[in-house]
């Protein structure tokens, strides 16, 4: 888990120079998730949540374990909007699985009735973002 200080998300574009600040250098050894929790106001909370060693596309089963603990944020916490960063090795466009990743993440808030931001993608040498719109547009 990550601390930084307060920032809150009114633009895309905030949200895009939050992850930049927070990662650092892009370069990444292995797939990962960071899950950041975001207020009704915008403010992002203190704490940045990373969950590794991602397989290259989401299983059922992965999509399913997250919905349920999104409800669970949502129902202890009160956490009803989510930011999420897809960060691995690679260069280029999106691949698949990134695509994949991100419908799955979209698809387990959507279910969980929890908004979610537009999902990041960092690599070896970019940050872009990967909208849902793309994403159904492409299949996936």
């Amino acid at each position: 888990m990550t601390h930084f200080p307060d920032t809150r998300l009114a633009t895309e574009a905030d949200l895009e120079r939050f992850w930049r600040g927070l990662m650092g250098p892009l370069g990444f050894a292995r797939r990962a998730i960071w899950i950041a929790f975001v207020e009704n106001d915008g403010r992002v909370l203190r704490q940045v949540v990373e969950i590794g060693d991602l397989p290259a596309m989401p299983a059922p089963v992965e999509v399913e374990g997250f919905a349920h603990t999104m409800v669970g944020l949502r129902e202890e916490r009160g956490v009803d909007r989510l930011a999420f960063l897809l960060v691995g090795p690679g260069r280029g466009a999106a691949a698949r699985g990134d695509r994949a990743w991100a419908a799955a993440l979209h698809g387990a808030a959507h279910a969980a009735g929890v908004r979610c931001e537009p999902v990041h993608l960092a690599t070896d040498t970019d940050l872009v973002p990967l909208p849902i719109d793309d994403l159904v547009a492409a299949g996936r």
